[in-house]
């Protein structure tokens, strides 16, 4: 998380940089994938535009990561 953080910082496209952490996410907790795995497939549909049909019940992984650290 922190490290998403300091790439939208940096001036990174947030939009495309959650929806990386949130597919990710979803493909390792509902598909039971490993993270390599997980953040590829992520990687591929956020870079070729494409929209998953699971995006719409992602969960949004940096808004529960800061309210479980604040």
């Amino acid at each position: 998380m922190h490290r998403v953080q300091a790439e939208i910082d940096a001036g990174h496209p947030a939009e495309e940089l959650h929806r990386v952490d949130n597919l990710t996410w979803h493909f390792m907790q509902v598909e039971g994938m490993s993270f390599d795995e997980a953040v590829c497939k992520a990687a591929e549909i956020v870079v070729s535009g494409q929209v998953a049909a699971c995006e719409a019940t992602c969960v949004d992984v940096m808004a529960l990561f800061n309210r479980l650290t604040q």
